[in-house]
């Protein structure tokens, strides 16, 4: 399959955004839950693992 190789370094780019985002949800709620706070913890990691469809 033949594209646009603009096209697919802007979209790669792109979900490399994406996924690094999603990375620091993940590890910022894992900081919450290792000082103790559970709630923090679930609501983090709920709207991270949300965070890409």
């Amino acid at each position: 399959m033949e594209g646009n190789r603009e096209l697919l370094t802007v979209l790669n780019s792109r979900l490399a955004d994406e996924l690094t985002a999603r990375n620091q949800y993940v590890v910022h709620s894992e900081m919450y839950e290792n000082r103790g706070n559970s709630k923090l913890y679930a609501a983090i990691r709920k709207q991270g693992m949300n965070f890409m469809p």
